[in-house]
């Protein structure tokens, strides 16, 4: 019997900005446009990770985390690029007059809702395995890509090979 593996979900960390409530201000956007980029700062995820992550999918869940605060959306796209509609305006305030401070990637969020923190009980982290419960108090990451405990598998890691150095005849 063939199992089917569940989605993988982004968990990203954000934080507050210049005194503005980053979901309340997203949510917003979501309601007249129907969807809301999310600028995610600090470590670029890059395009290869993010479009293994979202593999053949056309939604993917990511949850938004700060604080003890979870919130769970559905994500459509990934754009590299800055968007010219559809986000928040303090972006254009506060974010795009400072050349230094544009976010890495831009999520587009088509929904957003406030979840339990024990949401998470049932996620590990991919990489290691470990319950992202545990690890979220351990990390710094800005970003870590989970998967629901039970259909877990194991990443394949690569088989290491030593080359022989060659001996020098002096």
């Amino acid at each position: 019997e063939s199992r089917i593996e569940r989605p993988k979900a982004l968990l990203l960390r954000y934080s507050d900005f210049q005194g503005y409530d980053t979901i309340e201000e997203h949510k917003a956007v979501i309601h007249s446009f129907g969807y809301c980029w999310f600028g995610k700062f600090g470590k670029k995820i890059s395009s290869k990770y993010l479009s293994k992550f979202m593999g053949d999918s056309t939604s993917c869940i990511v949850f938004l985390y700060t604080a003890g605060v979870l919130h769970k959306c559905q994500m459509n796209a990934v754009s590299y690029e800055r968007p010219t509609i559809g986000y928040p305006e303090y972006y254009d305030d506060f974010l795009f007059k400072k050349e230094d401070f544009i976010p890495q990637v831009f999520l587009r969020l088509t929904s957003m809702e406030s979840v339990a923190l024990d949401t998470l009980e049932q996620f590990v982290v991919v990489s290691s395995g470990k319950p992202i419960l545990y690890d979220l108090k351990k990390t710094i990451s800005s970003f870590i890509i989970i998967q629901d405990k039970d259909d877990r598998v194991a990443p394949v890691k690569k088989e290491r090979v030593v080359k022989e150095k060659p001996v020098r005849q002096i």
